[in-house]
């Protein structure tokens, strides 16, 4: 995987949890927490990232970015909001994850 593959996925996993522990990117990616570090360093010189040291440290996207925010309307919103609540757990799961990405 590239650095610029696996700081899209980075960017990913951040937009959808908003945080986590490099050490579980490193685990979920499949590199080296160094190499997981200097990936985020980079990142954060272009995008609003908070590197939290100690024990339960990691790294934080702040929570008003949001780059896809105006892609979808209300309804947009509302409609995966309702096939949410119907749909099956894995599909609900990722249609939260949507739904967080567009704020």
């Amino acid at each position: 995987m590239s650095s610029g593959e696996r700081q899209h996925e980075i960017m990913r996993i951040l937009l959808s949890r908003r945080f986590e522990t490099m050490k579980r990117i490193a685990v979920e990616i499949g590199a080296s927490y160094k190499t997981i570090r200097r990936d985020v360093l980079e990142l954060a010189a272009r995008y609003p990232l908070e590197t939290i040291p100690g024990k339960h440290g990691g790294v934080r996207l702040s929570a008003e970015y949001s780059p896809y925010k105006n892609l979808f309307t209300r309804e947009h919103k509302q409609a995966l909001v309702k096939a949410a609540a119907t749909a099956d757990e894995d599909t609900a799961r990722l249609l939260g994850e949507i739904l967080m990405l567009i704020g």
